[in-house]
């Protein structure tokens, strides 16, 4: 199959990040391993178990992309930019992660049983075209499950270097479901344990909202986002965050950093 892709940078810009940062942040920073967590638990949440055909749409370097074949999920993945497709190939094989912009150009893909856009979303102005350029390997019961930052109060100047057009609150992928003609299932938060941490750690930074940085600055900046913590640190927030998916703290009422949301097609 050609590669036919027209990666937008100011959606994700690559050149302004160390690639091999993002790879070694992905395989032992306890958010990627935790957001994993959720999503696997969300897949068997909604009656998705292994075997079933899976679609990642931004699938980056492949991190969910291997986690969803080592559950043993038939899973594909498709991304714009080239070299994180390279990565991902090299984490899930070169037949299961494709360079393409399925707006414009079509996969050769059969319908499947799920589709996901894990923090994909939030780099686009208009997210509908891509859900609905998805809806080619879509059939009737087909289930779409996004993860997406949360909350708009949240936005910093790490989400404007990071290529976010927005983060989204509670209702909003509800209505870009429905807007797109699929059915809600549900929405809710999570990382609940470290949204403080994070809001506490980015206002430390400075990190005002339109502030103008040199190349240097904004290389800084990005990079402290893939600096895994130290052992005891990192392994501790793992600890919390995996309390919460169990449902072992108190967090009534809590909001997360992230939200977590599903739909089918009817």
């Amino acid at each position: 199959m050609k590669n036919v892709t027209n990666h937008n940078s100011r959606d994700f810009d690559t050149e302004s990040v160390d690639l091999e940062k993002v790879w070694r942040a992905e395989d032992s920073h306890f958010w990627y391993c935790s957001r994993n967590r959720w999503i696997l638990g969300a897949l068997e949440r909604l009656s998705c178990v292994p075997g079933d055909a899976f679609l990642e749409v931004g699938c980056g370097s492949g991190t969910v992309l291997r986690a969803l074949r080592s559950r043993g999920f038939s899973a594909k993945g498709v991304e714009t930019e080239e070299e994180l497709v390279k990565m991902a190939r090299c984490r899930c094989g070169s037949d299961n992660a494709f360079c393409q912009d399925i707006r414009k150009t079509p996969l050769d893909l059969s319908p499947v049983k799920a589709i996901g856009f894990f923090d994909v979303l939030e780099h686009l102005d208009r997210p509908e075209d891509l859900i609905q350029a998805s809806f080619r390997y879509a059939k009737s019961g087909t289930i779409f499950l996004v993860t997406v930052p949360a909350y708009q109060s949240d936005f910093t100047l790490y989400d404007e270097l990071g290529g976010h057009k927005k983060r989204y609150d509670p209702g909003d992928l509800r209505r870009l479901f429905e807007d797109c003609g699929l059915q809600f299932i549900y929405e809710e938060d999570f990382f609940k344990t470290i949204r403080f941490l994070i809001k506490f750690r980015r206002a430390m930074n400075w990190t005002r909202r339109g502030r103008v940085l040199g190349p240097e600055e904004t290389k800084k900046y990005k990079e402290q986002e893939l600096v895994v913590p130290v052992w005891p640190i990192n392994s501790f927030l793992g600890w919390l965050s995996r309390l919460e998916y169990e449902g072992k703290l108190p967090l009534f009422g809590m909001k997360g950093a992230s939200i977590i949301g599903a739909a089918r097609m009817t």
